[in-house]
């Protein structure tokens, strides 16, 4: 769950150690895993860090919440906090006294969550690199050899989630994701280019949950909602004149004169949508790299997402337009047209 507190534009953040908050109201309800967004006091506020909470204890005696930060999530805050960046929530939150939290609400959670993932960034190569990287090759080939079902990139990136703060790890935002590819590229050996069994996308066949990634539990929150969006996406596809397939990797596969549209299919809940997306994300580029051998064939992605939930989300449009990543929303795939799939296998990375 994430947490607003208020401090001093002044004051510095670290991004490890130990944070007391009050004893009262929303602090009880702080739990390990849970981020805290520290914002300055007075207008316009600034978004002074992003911590993460490792662990939570009760000071009876002091009447506090000792909290255990176990790193910054963002590494724009890493070193320096005098770097604010200036955030207009939605709406007014009610501003608590020092040292005190109050839980945002979904479209502040949003917005600032937005905020982070622009302005992420790290440093070019860590001192530590080959050593992570090293950690990265181990981890992936233990969840292989344990039948772990994920892609190798959806593993790796991971496990540098669990491990790692974004400031010890080189790359642009997304930070994890690309430094787990990089990683990848490091430690794994060019894959052979062999091409996947495509079959007929029926009615059938998805309902019989066929594509590994429909199958995967966790992947998705609701089976039959996925299975419905794609229902619908399949349709449409006919419609306008496509004839749509799959193979055990991709939702849904059509072939555009000299190119190949990848779409990838999530259902969503309002609290998660932002991290399907990403996941979705990171699963279309993870094909799209598998299949990229043969130089003949352009490959392009598209993200078919339930939603929006609030018009917060178009946001999440323009971040996958910034990775060549086309997105639709469910309640939107009526309106495609082959304008759109022309136009997206047209672009260049």
């Amino acid at each position: 769950m994430p947490f607003r507190l208020t401090s001093s534009v002044n004051e510095k953040w670290k991004a490890e150690g130990d944070l007391p908050v009050a004893a009262s109201g929303d602090g009880y309800r702080i739990r390990a895993g849970d981020d805290i967004y520290v914002l300055s006091e007075g207008e316009p506020s600034k978004l002074l860090a992003r911590l993460s909470v490792m662990e939570v204890s009760l000071d009876t005696f002091r009447h506090r919440i000792d909290l255990k930060i176990g790193g910054s999530r963002s590494a724009v805050f890493f070193d320096n906090s005098s770097d604010a960046i200036p955030i207009k929530l939605p709406r007014a939150t009610k501003d608590p006294s020092r040292y005190e939290v109050c839980c945002l609400d979904p479209e502040s959670v949003q917005q600032l969550t937005g905020t982070c993932g622009s302005h992420d960034f790290s440093s070019s190569i860590p001192v530590r690199w080959d050593a992570i990287t090293q950690q990265v090759g181990t981890s992936v080939a233990r969840a292989s050899r344990d039948g772990d079902p994920r892609p190798d990139l959806e593993i790796a990136e991971s496990f540098l989630r669990r491990n790692y703060v974004t400031s010890q790890l080189p790359g642009p935002a997304p930070v994890y994701h690309n430094a787990a590819r990089q990683a990848l590229g490091q430690i794994l050996p060019p894959r052979p280019s062999v091409p996947r069994r495509r079959h007929l996308l029926t009615q059938e066949a998805i309902q019989r949950s066929i594509n590994e990634d429909v199958a995967t539990a966790g992947q998705t929150p609701n089976t039959s909602r996925h299975q419905e969006i794609l229902e619908q996406l399949r349709a449409r596809l006919e419609q306008i004149g496509f004839v749509p397939k799959y193979d055990r990797h991709v939702d849904c596969i059509v072939e555009v004169a000299d190119a190949d549209i990848y779409f990838e299919v999530k259902s969503t809940i309002p609290e998660s949508v932002d991290q399907q997306v990403r996941t979705g994300l990171g699963q279309v580029l993870h094909y799209m790299w598998m299949d990229s051998d043969d130089p003949k064939q352009t490959i392009r992605g598209h993200l078919v997402v339930e939603g929006p939930w609030v018009e917060q989300n178009e946001s999440l449009r323009d971040f996958l337009e910034s990775c060549l990543i086309r997105l639709t929303w469910n309640r939107d795939i009526p309106s495609l047209e082959v304008n759109d799939l022309e136009a997206l296998r047209t672009r260049s990375h």
